[in-house]
């Protein structure tokens, strides 16, 4: 620590308003989590806290960087240790964020000298509810509409959307977007159980669709959608029990036909029953209606407000999203939060090929000088993420950063420094970084080191 203090001397900054600071995240244990260490989240907590993990206890989340109310987290070293980042940030705006984030008046509406993303890493091996993220129109009526009702905010706390992006450290296995007309076309033809749900107007309404433009395919969705997420938990639970034998007798290809990942959505059939029970109408609309997104480590996929979406299984996945904490939902072990109309009447209908729901990305970014970091191409304005990986031949990266910058250790050890201002962070540990500043990475020890982060440009 007075190593420390004499870089920041020498360097003429004051101690209390530090470039680079390490974090204390924080832990969420949501019920979908892997249980005690078995979580990537938990043991990032007890590694880079000490945190007491309990064994039975699930932990499904981590908030990295966080300056939201629900999951703040703290500055974890030096002067201001115990210091909320957001206090941290809002003691000096411009020297934090940048000229670049305060002049961009949109930012400012929504995240007003505040950052505008939220980063986490989500350990999971049940699926997350069935669910959206309202607008920033939507999640300030909500918000609203819940003070009202309740007296208070609890499922809508913020007004702002919630875009985000998530990339596999592990095998990652989602529901995300709506399939094509065509898709859902195909399991009609090939699945007769499934077409007996929905009336023959229903059906034609979707055959037309599939060579039709745009807005008639969405509202073709819509109505489909609109059907199951409202089926009663008896005709749900007849529907499942049906497919379920069908899969057990006949085999996935049966169950869900010949042009898809069968066996995929047979897999995440039978873990959701087994969670969920089989009165859930979320099981039949992740199933059949929704792309199934299958990623290995380094692979992403996005989601815009409005879209639909639920995250099925995965050890470990960094996920950045706007600064907000909003969802709707019906299904997979939940029960209209913020009601089935508003659910039906939010949604995008956004229905792409799963392909093009993938991020790409651009190895040796420009804006690393030796060429160790990946940029993947976030289609959302808050954020970016970046990957940097050193090896024993290549120990260094110096990364320059526009705007504000929030990072993970999850390999190795390293030396992160800002000018004159160096800590030292093991693996799990957790740092941010001003705006308008170059940082140095350094492998300390080992064969490797990996580090993601999120930042604005």
């Amino acid at each position: 620590m007075q190593a420390a203090q004499s870089l920041l001397s020498k360097a003429g900054v004051t101690l209390t308003q530090p470039s680079i600071v390490e974090l204390a995240p924080y832990l969420q244990d949501f019920p979908y989590g892997y249980e005690g260490e078995a979580s990537m989240a938990a043991r990032i907590a007890k590694e880079a806290l000490g945190t007491t993990i309990k064994p039975g206890q699930p932990y499904g989340e981590i908030w990295l960087g966080s300056t939201h109310k629900n999951g703040p987290c703290t500055v974890h070293n030096g002067p201001n240790r115990g210091k909320l980042l957001k206090d941290l940030i809002q003691s000096n705006p411009e020297f934090y964020l940048g000229p670049k984030l305060l002049a961009n008046s949109r930012m400012q509406e929504l995240y007003k000298n505040d950052l505008p993303f939220l980063f986490k890493v989500l350990s999971f091996n049940k699926a997350l509810p069935l669910q959206a993220h309202p607008d920033p129109s939507l999640g300030s009526k909500l918000k609203k509409q819940e003070k009202e009702q309740q007296g208070k905010n609890e499922d809508f706390v913020d007004e702002n959307g919630k875009p985000e992006v998530s990339v596999a450290l592990t095998d990652f296995t989602a529901f995300v977007g709506f399939r094509p007309p065509s898709h859902i076309v195909a399991f009609l033809d090939a699945v007769p159980e499934f077409a007996d749900l929905f009336t023959e107007h229903e059906r034609q309404q979707i055959k037309e669709a599939q060579d039709s433009e745009k807005e008639k395919a969405k509202a073709a969705l819509k109505r489909f959608f609109g059907t199951l997420i409202g089926y009663p938990e008896d005709k749900a639970h007849a529907f499942i029990s049906r497919v379920t034998k069908k899969l057990d007798s006949d085999g996935p290809k049966a169950a869900f036909g010949e042009n898809v990942d069968a066996e995929g959505l047979a897999s995440c059939w039978k873990r959701n029953l087994e969670v969920y029970g089989d009165r859930d109408v979320g099981i039949i609309v992740t199933s059949y209606l929704l792309n199934l997104v299958r990623l290995k480590a380094g692979e992403g996929c996005w989601i815009l407000a409005d879209d639909i979406h639920a995250y099925v299984e995965a050890q470990g996945i960094i996920e950045c999203m706007a600064n907000s904490d909003n969802m709707v939902c019906h299904g997979l072990g939940e029960t209209e939060q913020g009601g089935l109309k508003t659910f039906v009447d939010m949604l995008s209908y956004r229905h792409l090929p799963a392909k093009d729901l993938e991020l790409s990305y651009e190895d040796s970014w420009a804006g690393g000088a030796h060429g160790r970091t990946r940029l993947y191409n976030v289609p959302i304005t808050e954020f970016d993420i970046l990957w940097t990986k050193l090896d024993s031949s290549n120990q260094k990266e110096k990364l320059s950063l526009p705007g504000p910058h929030t990072f993970i250790v999850t390999e190795g050890n390293v030396k992160a420094r800002v000018g004159e201002e160096e800590i030292i962070l093991k693996k799990y540990h957790t740092a941010f970084v001003r705006a308008g500043v170059e940082l140095e990475l350094e492998l300390l020890d080992g064969d490797t080191a990996e580090i993601w982060g999120s930042f604005y440009q």
